[in-house]
C-alpha cells in the first residue's frame, strides 16, 4: 500500500483510474500534491500553521509580482494538520530547465528576479519579523536584540573577540520584506523567461542586506551557480558579507585560522 494516498497494487490493477492528483514534493513535515494543472495543496503536519498564506495574501495587495493565489486554508479537527490552497503560477521551474537554458535567458531571468525583489525592498517595517505577528514578542529583533541572540553561539570567543565582531555589526535597518529562500526550485520559468516566485513560508521582515547575503549559501551546482549569478543584480552589502562570515567562522571554529583571517577582514573593511 502506498503510504502516501493507501492505494494497493489491486486498486491499480483492477482500475483505469488516472489520477491528476499527485504528490509531487515532500520535505521534513510537510507535502505538496498538484491538484490537476491548476491548483496546488499543501499539507502540514499538526503543530504551528504555516505563514505562506499570510505572506502570500500580504504582497497580493501590495505588489505585481507573480505569485500564487490562495484558495482556501483550513486545520483539519481531528488530525490537527494544516491545509492550504494556491493556484499554480504557470510555468516550471529553473531547476528543472537550467541544463538547457543559454547564457544570455540565464542572465536575463536573473535581471528579471532581481528586478522583481526591489518591490520588496520597499515593503519596510521597524523590527525584524513576520507580516503578521501574534504577540509583541514576534517583532522585538531590533540591532540590539538580534546581537543578543546571535552571540550566544559564541560562548567559545573570547570577550575582546566578541566586541570586535559586536563593534562591526552592520545595521540592519531597513527592515524589508525578504523572500528568505530563493532557491532555484522556487523561480517558476515559461517561455525561458521569468514567470513567478513560489516557495514564501520563510519570508518575513529582515535587514535590508539579508537577502543578497543569503545568496552566498548555496552549496550544491546549479542551486549555486544560479544564486551566484542572481548575486551579480542584487545590491551590494560587503560589510554585511564580511560579518557573516567572520560570525560563522568564529561560532563554528572560534580558533581556526579561517575564523581569523575573516575577522580580519572584516574589521579592515570597516576602516576602509
Amino acid at each position: 500500500m502506498c503510504s502516501f494516498c493507501s492505494a494497493t497494487p489491486m486498486d491499480q490493477a483492477r482500475s483505469n483510474y488516472d489520477s491528476t492528483v499527485k504528490l509531487f514534493y515532500v520535505s521534513g513535515n510537510h507535502g505538496i500534491w498538484s491538484l490537476g494543472a491548476e491548483r496546488i495543496l499543501k499539507e502540514y503536519a499538526a503543530g504551528p500553521r504555516s505563514r505562506e498564506v499570510d505572506n502570500l495574501r500580504f504582497l497580493e495587495k501590495r505588489t505585481s509580482i507573480p505569485i500564487p493565489k490562495v484558495e482556501s486554508e483550513w486545520i483539519d479537527k481531528e488530525t490537527g494538520k494544516y491545509f492550504s490552497i494556491t493556484s499554480r503560477v504557470e510555468g516550471q521551474t529553473l531547476d528543472k530547465l537550467w541544463i538547457v537554458l543559454s547564457e544570455e535567458e540565464k542572465r536575463c531571468i536573473a535581471m528579471q528576479v532581481a528586478g522583481c525583489l526591489e518591490q520588496f525592498r520597499r515593503l519596510t517595517f521597524d523590527s525584524e519579523g513576520p507580516v503578521n505577528f501574534d504577540s509583541l514578542e514576534e517583532h522585538i529583533l531590533t540591532d540590539e536584540k538580534t546581537w543578543e541572540i546571535s552571540s550566544a553561539s559564541l560562548r567559545n570567543v573570547s570577550e575582546e573577540v566578541r566586541e570586535m565582531l559586536r563593534v562591526n555589526m552592520p545595521s540592519s535597518y531597513p527592515y524589508t520584506f525578504t523572500h528568505g529562500d530563493l532557491a532555484i526550485h522556487n523561480i517558476v520559468v515559461k517561455d525561458r523567461r521569468f514567470a513567478g516566485l513560489i516557495g514564501f513560508e520563510s519570508s518575513r521582515y529582515r535587514p535590508v542586506w539579508f537577502e543578497s547575503v543569503r545568496l552566498a549559501s548555496a552549496t550544491w551546482g546549479d542551486d549555486r551557480e544560479w544564486k551566484g549569478l542572481l548575486a551579480e543584480y542584487m545590491p551590494k552589502f560587503p560589510q554585511a558579507q564580511r560579518f557573516c562570515a567572520a560570525y560563522w567562522s568564529l561560532s563554528t571554529a572560534p580558533n581556526s585560522p579561517d575564523a581569523m583571517q575573516a575577522l580580519k577582514e572584516l574589521v579592515e573593511g570597516a576602516e576602509k
